[in-house]
């Protein structure tokens, strides 16, 4: 469910902050416990305020947000696709949160072999691949 009353909303806002907050209450609490997200955005200036709420418990987090850079213009046409990655978003996250978040570089490969995707970073602590199924350690 939501309400928009603008065309539309553009901001940027942490990625780490972000997954940070989405993860106060971890993932699979129980059987049949669920974790409830509610998102508001007041507008340009604001933060962007996630409610999340489990079991009775309620948690206010804040996120300030930054003026989006330009955005970038997607061509969604299946001509001359290469590849193309559908996977579920809880095998992405488990990938993020293992790579090096203080890396500067971060490489997304893909090929027609194995590993046939994988996410590496690069940064002060070494190289650190992971893949979905895979992990990778040099």
């Amino acid at each position: 469910e939501y309400d928009i009353k603008e065309e539309s909303i553009t901001f940027k806002i942490s990625l780490n902050a972000l997954v940070e907050c989405l993860n106060i209450f971890g993932s699979g609490s129980g059987p049949g416990v669920t974790t409830a997200l509610k998102m508001c955005y007041n507008g340009y200036g604001f933060p962007l305020s996630l409610l999340l709420e489990e079991a009775g418990v309620i948690t206010d987090c804040s996120l300030k947000t930054q003026d989006p850079d330009d955005p970038m213009e997607f061509s969604f046409c299946n001509t001359g696709v290469v590849n193309k990655i559908i996977m579920k978003s809880e095998c992405l996250k488990e990938i993020f949160s293992e790579l090096d978040m203080s890396s500067e570089v971060m490489e997304i490969f893909m090929s027609p072999d194995a590993p046939f995707f994988r996410i590496s970073t690069f940064g002060n602590y070494g190289t650190n691949h992971c893949a979905p199924d895979e992990d990778y350690d040099d």
